[in-house]
């Protein structure tokens, strides 16, 4: 056979080849493509946000389609964390219908256990949001797919707790570390016990920590030695939708900066806008205390005091609202010390993110305080090294923080495939 005859006997078996090839990538499309393309058209759009691990999400609920930008969303999903008074978390899922879905909305409120695994925590969560999602899902044509089943038999008991709602904490973290020329040894050590329930609220904490540290210098070696302990009282009585009486304690002891060991109480009382049933939405309370501190220095301080009793007062407005558009926190408090009123403490925080168009969102952080309350500083000229190693702080008359940022993200609006590959990378 000639070169000229293989070549096209060559040519017409690749033409052939390619014939079945493309009928076998055309069948399988025929049979694939049209039914995705239905179900991606017709999935509801949903945007997810809240600081939570969605990726475990998408790969359970893959009925719905997921979009990376808020005003191309049927529904805005919003899911919100707070701690419960057994240590776990209440989980709410807030659900805001838009466009074909606007006017439908929807809260769901999980509780997870402290004894609860990860696993178990977000498969529940993935349980809950499956049935939030179903008032939706049952308007599109992918309803027909859906099989809802129930695993029932257990009759509704009441709640017996032998603990009587009080939790206790234990916890201990030993550390060492160092190289051929520094070495440092950590140790701390808390226990906290909390009772709440829906009229009372009772916090105590107690902490302990230990550092020692090692430096090889060119001229010496510095050796520190780091201590303090810490407790910490909250007990609070709540009356009503909107109000809260109770009384804060701390006391707090160290063997570096001036502040040898102090400790405070105040009775305080606060005032919610809002009824607290709303507080993962938005908040807006006043607070009040009033102050009394005990305090003993390491050295004389710049007023020639070595101990000294005070009084002062406290006053704060804290906020903060989470809407589909974005998220607004602030806090201003004034604190102010009875027995001289040029020492105070002025502080505002304000905090901003909020989508300025579609796909577009600006974000702003500002912190500012003014500090006329450091009358524990030492009377004494400090060293450069004390400052340096942080064993004392000059006083300042202010302090602040500005962040401001933008980011801006176009392309496919869908954010369904999760690829997990080198997540150690």
């Amino acid at each position: 056979m000639n070169a000229g005859a293989f070549a096209t006997r060559h040519i017409i078996i690749s033409l052939l080849l390619g014939l079945i090839a493309s009928s076998a990538a055309a069948f399988e499309d025929t049979q694939t493509v049209p039914g995705d393309s239905l179900e991606r058209a017709c999935a509801v759009m949903v945007y997810p946000d809240g600081m939570y691990a969605w990726d475990y999400v998408k790969t359970n609920i893959p009925f719905v389609s997921y979009v990376r930008d808020r005003m191309s969303a049927e529904l805005y999903l919003l899911m919100t964390i707070r701690e419960t008074g057994a240590g776990g978390c209440e989980y709410t899922m807030t659900i805001v219908g838009q466009k074909r879905f606007a006017g439908m909305n929807d809260t769901l409120v999980w509780c997870s256990r402290p004894t609860d695994s990860s696993e178990i925590v977000r498969s529940d969560i993935v349980r809950t949001l499956k049935m939030g999602l179903m008032r939706y899902v049952a308007r599109t044509p992918i309803g027909a797919r859906i099989a809802i089943t129930y695993k029932g038999g257990a009759k509704p008991t009441d709640v017996r707790d032998p603990w009587d709602s009080w939790v206790f904490s234990l916890s201990c973290s030993p550390s060492i570390s160092g190289s051929q020329v520094d070495e440092r040894r950590y140790i701390s050590g808390r226990v906290s016990v909390d009772r709440v329930t829906p009229h009372l609220k009772l916090h105590l904490r107690a902490s302990s920590s230990y550092t020692e540290s090692k430096q090889e210098l060119p001229s010496k070696t510095v050796h520190l030695i780091r201590r303090s302990n810490s407790f910490d009282a909250l007990v609070v009585k709540s009356l009503g939708d909107h109000w809260g009486v109770g009384l804060i304690g701390d006391a707090f002891g160290q063997s570096y900066q001036n502040k040898k060991r102090y400790y405070d109480i105040s009775p305080a009382i606060e005032y919610s806008v809002f009824p607290y049933s709303q507080s993962t939405r938005r908040e807006l309370a006043l607070f009040g205390q009033v102050i009394y501190t005990d305090v003993t220095y390491q050295e004389m301080t710049i007023y020639d005091k070595t101990a000294e009793k005070l009084l002062s007062y406290r006053i704060s407005l804290p906020g903060s609202i989470q809407e589909p558009w974005g998220s607004i926190y602030s806090s201003i408090s004034w604190q102010q010390y009875l027995h001289d009123a040029s020492v105070y403490r002025l502080s505002v925080t304000p905090m901003i993110s909020f989508q300025v168009a579609k796909g577009l969102w600006f974000n702003t952080m500002v912190s500012y305080s003014r500090l006329h309350d450091r009358i524990d500083q030492p009377r004494r000229h400090l060293t450069d090294e004390e400052i340096l190693l942080n064993l004392k702080s000059l006083a300042s008359t202010y302090e602040y923080s500005i962040s401001v940022g933008f980011s801006y993200t176009f392309g496919s609006i869908y954010t369904n495939v999760v690829n997990p590959r080198f997540f150690g990378g």
